[in-house]
């Protein structure tokens, strides 16, 4: 019987027909969170935990965003996208589309479909960005939010792509919804890039 946190969160089935045996001790070893405590994946016991299970399996592909750990990190993202139902928690969504974003961005240029699946995820994000807003400052009690790094990636990537009008309307979004970032310095520099075309 397979316990710690794949027999908690009931996901036996899955990580045994998901990766090989050689995966599953890949992923036992590299996964090594110091502040959840002692228990390891699959091994330990505990009755109860905080975490839901997407945010545990957003926090188990943050370990795996090398290159060569991208099939592992399909494979998580993979479940996460089956376990997603219309009153999933906004916030773990949020976390989701972030660590999507990070990983697949950072291998853009190695992986085949890593940058259209980057934009995806970065749409996905700022689709929810409202009620996210929301949750987050009743979450952390205050008014402060944090970067938003869907709308932060995709203004970078489509200035990069000289689509000034569509980075100027991202930064605007971002600032309405009073995401922390630097917006107008971004907003501002695309008008001179407009001016000078």
């Amino acid at each position: 019987m397979i316990k710690g946190d794949i027999g908690y969160f009931g996901l036996s089935e899955w990580w045994l027909n998901s990766f090989s045996e050689s995966e599953r001790k890949y992923i036992v070893s590299t996964y090594n969170p110091l502040s959840i405590g002692t228990e390891s994946l699959t091994e330990g016991h505990y009755d109860y935990t905080s975490r839901s299970i997407i945010s545990f399996l957003v926090g188990l592909s943050g370990w795996f965003n090398k290159i060569e750990d991208i099939q592992i990190a399909l494979k998580i993202f993979e479940k996460i996208d089956s376990l997603i139902q219309p009153n999933t928690n906004i916030i773990d969504l949020h976390f989701y589309y972030s660590q999507k974003i990070e990983i697949f961005y950072k291998h853009r240029e190695t992986y085949p479909s890593a940058l259209n699946l980057a934009i995806e995820s970065c749409k996905k994000q700022i689709e929810i960005s409202e009620k996210a807003s929301i949750e987050l400052k009743k979450e952390y009690q205050g008014s402060y939010l944090p970067k938003h790094k869907g709308y932060e990636q995709l203004a970078i990537i489509e200035e990069k792509n000289k689509k000034y009008d569509n980075v100027i309307a991202l930064c605007n979004k971002a600032i309405t919804q009073k995401w922390n970032g630097d917006w107008q310095k971004r907003i501002e520099r695309c008008y001179k890039k407009i001016q000078k075309m």
